[in-house]
């Protein structure tokens, strides 16, 4: 099908002026070749050629010549093409030993573009992308090459030569020794074969929060109840506080079982209610209701001796976001646990004289420290 049968057509998208401008095209075009009577068919392609070459800048500016040449077409191809250029890492070094040796060039200054009618903001998208005339005179529209990153492969980015600009440059925190809390110590051991004793003793109360192994589970690393009853709580370790335990609600009745082996008594519980993205409640599979929560189960030592407590301090629930954890087994626990101990025990806490706090924290994440705490973090003999 030849060129000449489409002379006059309009696209559903092209604006008025644009269509105008195919008529003042058409006489001009006659009035050059001295044209009375109808077009003959090579003149017709020649029409259809020169009127589909005109866009909506042109006739914004008011041009006189309306033909736009393959070339000035070819070159935004070619800009477009630049931009999305892959480089071979040969090309890549080559490239940048040559911008070393080169002076920063000078900003080009920018010229004023022209003002736009507020009329054609509609087709402004349509008119950015790049169009192509073949030799029938069609008008197509090019579409921007797409890069294709293979995240296997190491990615290239040319850095601007010195003086780097701004926006490249990420300023940083510089380096500083980790600050180590007031009255804090930490060690890294095999908790259940560590000597709790030798970590002070007489301490009021103990966090315990294990990697709990959950029934039809079978994970390296997790802790079960029947392994959490071989520690050695004894008298001397705790003679009188509190045992705070991060449980999860399927294994309640078996943690209640090893408390009251150590001879401690259950009094009260934390909930956590755990959140995520979007401010929505977690929900992980369970076999009656879905799990949203955890708990933290409180138990105190079955004596009579006193011990002071500040109550209605605190709510006995949490609504906090669950953080990612990376390789760690269990998720961090929210800080208003710490807080809520410490208000509660105010005879635990940080003693000057002493140089100690009587908290103990076992199963604390790794490099954990906190003022007034001792901080235990599991490592597992190698058998």
């Amino acid at each position: 099908m030849k060129a000449s049968h489409y002379l006059g057509y309009v696209h559903d998208n092209e604006p008025l002026d644009f269509i105008m401008k195919k008529f003042e095209a058409l006489e001009e075009f006659k009035t050059q070749n001295k044209l009375r009577s109808e077009l003959t068919e090579d003149q017709v392609e020649a029409m259809m050629k020169l009127t589909t070459s005109f866009s909506l800048e042109a006739a914004i500016m008011e041009e006189e010549h309306f033909n736009l040449s393959n070339d000035s077409q070819s070159s935004d191809s070619d800009v477009e093409e630049k931009e999305e250029e892959e480089w071979s890492e040969d090309e890549f070094w080559d490239s940048a030993q040559e911008n070393e040796t080169e002076d920063t060039p000078k900003k080009k200054e920018r010229k004023k573009k022209a003002p736009v009618d507020k009329d054609s903001a509609a087709t402004a998208s349509r008119k950015s992308r790049p169009r192509q005339v073949n030799v029938d005179g069609f008008m197509y529209t090019v579409k921007k090459k797409q890069k294709v990153i293979d995240p296997t492969q190491p990615e290239y980015v040319r850095i601007p030569p010195l003086p780097i600009p701004r926006p490249w440059a990420k300023k940083i925190r510089p380096y500083s020794d980790p600050v180590v809390a007031e009255g804090s110590k930490y060690l890294e051991a095999d908790i259940f074969d560590l000597d709790l004793t030798k970590l002070g003793g007489e301490f009021t109360a103990i966090l315990m929060d294990p990697p709990w192994e959950l029934p039809r589970s079978s994970v390296p690393g997790r802790t079960s109840p029947a392994q959490l009853s071989t520690l050695k709580i004894t008298e001397d370790l705790i003679p009188v506080g509190f045992i705070f335990c991060w449980i999860e609600k399927e294994l309640i009745p078996q943690a209640v079982e090893v408390m009251r082996k150590w001879k401690f008594i259950y009094v009260e519980n934390f909930a956590w209610v755990k959140k995520s993205v979007n401010n929505r409640f977690v929900v992980d599979d369970y076999d009656f209701f879905r799990k949203s929560k955890l708990s933290l189960l409180i138990f105190r030592k079955d004596t009579n001796a006193p011990l002071e407590l500040r109550h209605q301090r605190n709510p006995d629930v949490e609504f906090a976001f669950r953080q990612p954890h990376g390789n760690v087994l269990d998720d961090p626990k929210p800080d208003s646990a710490f807080e809520l101990i410490e208000t509660l025990l105010p005879t635990a806490l940080y003693d000057p004289n002493a140089g100690r706090g009587k908290l103990l924290h076992l199963w604390a994440p790794k490099g954990a420290t906190r003022k007034g705490w001792t901080s235990v973090h599991h490592t597992p003999k190698v058998k």
